[in-house]
């Protein structure tokens, strides 16, 4: 079996900082609550933990990562700072608020979307459809029922707030 593509990615001192507060924050306030880690390929709470250790020991160092470790990474970082549900949310403990946290975590972002990360971490879309591929049987393109019965603000962004 080959070795995946190694990535190094610049991170700042700050942004690395930030990173490795919020991956702690799993064995503290996050660590109460729920985490579908089969999301990041894994299926034990001890590989959770062996990642989570890996992860940060390698951000600490600046050292390279696969495409896979970086969408995890950028998952994980993501999740907690920001979920209240399945993260630190508002219970984050690190020294960095919300006005400082939101822009490292936007120069983090920007830093990793120049790489395949999430079709790393989802081969297969995540098992949603992909533009180019057809809603309907036999490539038709009529809508059901439902849909038909929806604004079509809410049929071209799911994420748009009901009016």
């Amino acid at each position: 079996m080959t070795q995946p593509e190694l990535i190094s990615i610049d991170l700042t001192d700050d942004e690395r900082d930030f990173m490795l507060g919020v991956l702690s924050e799993f064995g503290g306030p996050a660590s109460y609550t729920p985490f579908p880690i089969k999301i990041l390929g894994i299926s034990t709470a001890d590989e959770f933990d062996e990642l989570l250790i890996r992860l940060r020991k390698a951000i600490w160092h600046s050292e390279p990562l696969s495409a896979l470790d970086w969408a995890r990474a950028q998952l994980l970082t993501e999740t907690c700072w920001a979920s209240d549900l399945i993260g630190s949310g508002l219970d984050f403990g690190t020294s960095y608020r919300d006005e400082q946290a939101a822009p490292l975590l936007r120069s983090i972002q920007r830093k990793l979307r120049r790489y395949p990360l999430a079709s790393a971490l989802f081969p297969d879309n995540g098992g949603r459809r992909t533009y180019a591929e057809p809603k309907h049987p036999h490539g038709s393109t009529q809508t059901s029922l439902v849909a038909s019965r929806l604004p079509p603000r809410a049929l071209s962004n799911p994420r748009s707030p009901r009016r």
